[in-house]
């Protein structure tokens, strides 16, 4: 297993998984304590295991056009894009997101698909193309939180609120090139920050120096998915299921319907006329329930579908999951039972997002 770039700052209580051969942090102290953090200060997170792929050459740009769901062409330097590379049945092979420094990209996904990733990108390469994987071997830093913007403010030398959401700016931090994004996933104010592996542990030093006073604190995998999920933010570890197409996970807003001509387009085309069987849903239900993945959905004695996930959401004070049921019942607002040993338990269907986290009434000062 691969440590993390940053690893001698996990502390001795955190929680690592094996994933693919690369060490991710799960957790480093509960959750609870891990979601004010996260909903209330500064998250810190080690992203340098995360999938990422440099992709350069004359032909990057149409290479990585034949691919996504969403163009790319287009795509203006300083600009990331997050879409879907599909096989050619339409079957998700990742969700991406794709940055433009205009002379080569980066594509960044999560770590369970790293290494699906990099075999569907070289067996599409082509001779004016190259791939090189990044994983494990480039400093990358994520900031998501209700203050991150503050502490960002100091290594970068532009306006923070002139950094738009999905952009980015390549700049200097003590000398060092380093490249900052304004890119998050729990519906805060997030970024991810790139940087040598030489200098990615001053940098961390740095960043949790000037959190000392915003509730600052180093996070994990378990955290961020709770909170992805409070904002209806897709999450394909969990999402993508073996019995359902992409319009069946809701999964669609990553896709550019104007654009033509790249991978599974057709056997998309043809999905979309086809109205889905099956969807997923929102739901809640007390704190006290039970409810667990995998546990089976009623209504009255007709089973109509199965819990994807299930977890606490501290700002709700509720559980919080989503579902796989029958279309009819995919509506906001609709009482279902899940039975599980005889015993009943009530969840209620609900529209995302599902909190409204404090980054979104938060003004860049």
């Amino acid at each position: 297993m691969k440590k993390g770039i940053l690893s001698g700052f996990y502390g001795e209580n955190a929680i690592i998984e094996d994933v693919g051969c690369y060490e991710i942090v799960r957790a480093t102290r509960s959750i609870d304590e891990e979601y004010n953090i996260l909903r209330g200060g500064v998250a810190v997170f080690d992203y340098s295991n995360f999938g990422l792929f440099k992709i350069s050459g004359s032909d990057a740009c149409s290479f990585l056009q034949e691919l996504a769901t969403r163009d790319i062409e287009f795509l203006v330097p300083e600009k990331s894009r997050m879409c879907l590379l599909l096989d050619d049945d339409a079957n998700i092979m990742s969700l991406v997101t794709i940055l433009n420094f205009e002379d080569y990209y980066y594509l960044a996904t999560w770590p369970e698909y790293t290494q699906k990733t990099w075999d569907w990108l070289n067996s599409n390469i082509t001779d004016s193309v190259t791939v090189e994987n990044l994983t494990g071997v480039r400093g990358v830093i994520g900031l998501e939180g209700p203050k991150s913007w503050e502490i960002i403010q100091e290594i970068i030398d532009i306006e923070i609120s002139a950094l738009p959401f999905l952009g980015f700016v390549e700049t200097e931090w003590n000398g060092v090139n380093t490249v900052v994004a304004r890119i998050g996933y729990a519906g805060e104010y997030g970024y991810i920050i790139f940087i040598d592996e030489s200098h990615a542990a001053e940098l961390w030093e740095t960043l949790f120096e000037l959190g000392k006073d915003k509730n600052i604190g180093l996070c994990g995998k378990d955290v961020l998915t709770v909170c992805m999920l409070e904002v209806r933010q897709p999450n394909i570890i969990e999402e993508i299921l073996p019995d359902a197409n992409l319009f069946e996970s809701k999964l669609q807003w990553f896709i550019d319907f104007s654009k033509s001509q790249y991978k599974g387009y057709e056997a998309l085309m043809k999905m979309k006329d086809t109205p889905p069987a099956n969807c997923i849903i929102g739901f809640s239900a007390d704190f006290a329930s039970d409810i667990q993945k995998d546990d089976t959905v009623y209504v009255e004695n007709d089973k109509i579908g199965r819990i994807i996930n299930c977890y606490k959401s501290l700002k709700m004070g509720k559980k919080l999951g989503l579902s796989f049921v029958d279309s009819k019942f995919a509506y906001s607002g609709i009482p279902l039972a899940v039975t599980k040993n005889n015993i009943e338990a009530e969840i209620n269907t609900i529209s995302a997002p599902y909190i409204i986290p404090e980054s979104w009434i938060t003004k860049m000062i």
